[in-house]
């Protein structure tokens, strides 16, 4: 499940993200000097070594002003191609140089900013601004090697600059120069005094190299400087456990638990401890604990349900405590909505949809603004079958997003269902207006029309738009199956009926409601025989509990003469659920009616 513990200090020494930004142009400097800006710090560098005459330096001064430009407003490639030109008036340029590579750098083109960064550090080796972009350039392709070397450089020619040591020893530990990075670390003690940072990157030096003496010295040094951080114990706790001294870990747990029974670190150690011993029993109720406290933040709460999640498979007893750990976590912090969707999505996990829709409705009420939640939401609705929240809901989420078009889809599918035709016509038909480049959607939408043109018998309309949809996607088994359908329903165009028909069953074989159709259009062709073959496939496929196919089978049956048999069916389809007065007069009367 992972470690649910809380890092003391979540910081590294990693190179810290270099600024765009440069000033230039004080026409009186004629360009011997500049002041460029990255990461809000600005260093001089000298001026370009080879002489220009005044115009080659007039035409490199506005260039470089044009480059720069371009750059602030992100048109890389433009500020590339002029810093470039800047370079052909002046190959000497450090700061063209340095600008080109700072461009290829942020557009991960590695292999040439290296080039660049390389040599406008060679061109001005006591820049540390330039020498820290090469740096950053080799630590993108991952040669830490070269990174800790150029650190190495740096910190040699600046050994007042704490930052760099900082950055030495991460180079180095990544370079996997464990003993480096360790002296680094202790002259930087030495130089600059006791530093938090620099005390939990040696803890972890001396915990890579299974140095847990050291490791535990050094944490007892933390726990000097600072006696009142829990954090400090629980890593300490740690290391006797990867020391393998278990007894004196459970004893400072317990130690730090009793001194702080508030302290969710307290519980979350105890936890980790008593999961390590298989004893889930009181695992959980130290977890349950500390997802009590409030000053454990949900973002870590969340961390911790995260394991329990990947690990379940929806029915078991992670699942019962993830869920446990969930009501816990949106009692403690109400307001939250990442609390409640993390609580949805075990839910979901756990089908239990009526009460995960009720998650994501609080976790709206709190933040109505997140588009994700809104979706979720909607498709819960949609689970449930509750046509009336979906309708409301994709409503209400409209008026926060009125552009977004499968919020409009989904009022029109929504609206449909609830036979509120006019309604589903007009969501449906707004919405197309918003659906660019999207086939997939746009076939979704004119086959909803289709259906809802045809509720209202508008069936030119319908069948336009059912055209529309299979001249995006021919092979669309629904719209097929929906528009031969419709017009086996109204005998017109039944060859071409039976063709999408059958192509829709082709796609989608085995589907009882795909072979009711095209059995129903064999019947409306008078191919009895074989309408009987298709839909008693259909009756074997599922149908047998469906209304319309029982009464279906009994229409073929009574046909074919058979019509004791299609009484028999046709008193099953209203024993199933359908109430129609045609099927009542066809029991009534054992007598077949078209309508």
């Amino acid at each position: 499940m992972g470690n649910r513990k809380q890092e003391a200090k979540n910081k590294h020494y990693g190179l810290k993200t270099l600024g765009l930004l440069a000033c230039f142009l004080l026409p009186a400097l004629l360009f011997t000097s500049c002041s460029l800006f990255r990461g809000g710090a600005g260093r001089q560098y000298a001026g370009a070594k080879v002489p220009l005459t005044a115009e080659q330096s007039d035409r490199f001064k506005s260039t470089y002003y044009d480059a720069e430009t371009e750059k602030i407003t992100e048109d890389y490639d433009q500020a590339l191609n002029l810093f470039k030109l800047c370079l052909e008036i002046d190959p000497s340029s450090a700061a063209a140089n340095f600008e080109i590579a700072d461009i290829l750098e942020g557009t991960k083109h590695s292999d040439s900013a290296i080039y660049y960064s390389k040599r406008a550090a060679q061109l001005e080796p006591s820049n540390i601004w330039f020498e820290d972009l090469y740096a950053q350039c080799l630590q993108d392709k991952g040669d830490y090697k070269g990174v800790a070397e150029v650190y190495r450089s740096i910190v040699k020619d600046n050994p007042e600059e704490a930052d760099y040591y900082a950055k030495l020893g991460a180079a180095e530990l990544q370079a996997g120069l464990t003993s480096a990075a360790l002296a680094t670390y202790n002259s930087m003690e030495a130089k600059f005094g006791f530093n938090e940072d620099v005390s939990m990157d040696k803890v972890r030096v001396f915990e890579k190299a299974k140095n847990y003496l050291e490791a535990e010295n050094e944490i007892k040094k933390l726990i000097r400087e600072e006696p009142s951080t829990p954090e400090y114990y629980d890593m300490l706790g740690n290391v006797y456990e990867l020391e393998g001294k278990k007894d004196k870990a459970f004893s400072l747990y317990r130690q730090m638990e009793g001194s702080n029974p508030n302290d969710p670190m307290a519980h979350l150690a105890l936890a980790d401890y008593y999961h390590a011993q298989h004893n889930d029993k009181d695992s959980y109720r130290e977890l349950e604990l500390a997802f009590a406290e409030t000053r454990l933040d949900v973002n870590t709460e969340i961390g911790i349900l995260i394991g329990f999640y990947e690990a379940t498979d929806g029915h078991d007893s992670l699942m019962t405590e993830g869920l446990r750990l969930c009501k816990i976590m949106t009692a403690t912090h109400p307001d939250d909505p990442k609390g409640h969707n993390s609580y949805g999505n075990f839910l979901i996990r756990n089908r239990d949809f009526m009460k995960a829709r009720e998650q994501y409705s609080l976790s709206i009420s709190e933040d109505s603004g997140k588009y994700s939640n809104w979706s979720q939401l909607l498709l819960l609705d949609q689970t449930l079958n509750d046509y009336h929240a979906l309708a409301l809901a994709s409503q209400s989420a409209l008026n926060i997003f009125p552009g977004y078009p499968q919020l409009y889809l989904d009022n029109g599918i929504a609206n449909l269902e609830l036979k509120n035709y006019p309604e589903a016509i007009s969501s449906l038909q707004q919405g197309l207006q918003y659906v660019l480049g999207d086939s997939g959607l746009l076939v979704q939408f004119y086959s909803s029309l289709g259906d809802a043109y045809n509720a209202v018998k508008r069936f030119g309309a319908s069948d336009s738009a059912y055209e529309a949809a299979l001249a995006l996607n021919p092979d669309d088994d629904y719209v097929l199956n929906n528009y031969s359908y419709y017009l086996s329903i109204r005998n017109t165009r039944l060859e071409r009926a039976a063709a999408m028909s059958k192509r829709a069953n082709a796609i989608s074989p085995l589907n009882a409601n795909y072979e009711d159709t095209y059995a129903w259009i064999l019947f409306t062709m008078g191919q009895y025989k074989e309408a009987k073959e298709w839909q008693e496939g259909a009756l074997r496929d599922g149908g047998d509990k469906n209304a319309n196919i029982l009464e279906h089978y009994g229409d073929i049956l009574f046909k074919l003469g058979e019509k004791e048999k299609a009484a028999d069916y046709w008193q099953k389809a209203r024993d199933t659920g359908s109430s129609s007065e045609l099927l009542e007069r066809k029991i009534r009367d054992k007598q077949y009616y078209s309508k």
